[in-house]
């Protein structure tokens, strides 16, 4: 596992595996993107999965697989096309999901769900 990474620029890469990973330019991840937290202000699209305890969007995030968290803030735009297994979710922002099981989920009305499972659920 890495240290921090900051990418800045427009940054293409297979995968990453770190501690702290803060995007403020574009990138585009061709795998898995696995990091203890996760904070975008740029532009990230994973064809992968993504898992992180912690993941701070106030960007745009596009994930074509998985996303496993416990603690998602979405103030920007995110959008699942498999699943979403998190913890606790809140959303001021655009969110877009096929499917996502939840403990708790706050939410806007910026939000597009097709499958929903949650013990709290909050509009």
């Amino acid at each position: 596992m890495d240290d921090d990474m900051e990418i800045t620029g427009n940054r293409n890469m297979d995968k990453i595996n770190c501690r702290n990973l803060s995007v403020v330019g574009a990138l585009s991840v061709d795998q898995n993107i696995q990091a203890t937290s996760l904070d975008i202000s740029g532009s990230v699209v994973v064809e992968g999965d993504v898992l992180s305890p912690s993941i701070t969007v106030s960007g745009s995030l596009r994930i074509s697989g998985v996303l496993r968290a416990e603690k998602v803030i979405v103030s920007g735009y995110l959008q699942v096309d498999d699943k979403a297994l998190v913890e606790g979710m809140t959303i001021s922002g655009e969110v877009n999901l096929n499917y996502i099981k939840a403990d708790e989920v706050f939410g806007s009305d910026g939000l597009s769900i097709q499958n929903l499972e949650s013990d709290l659920f909050e509009m």
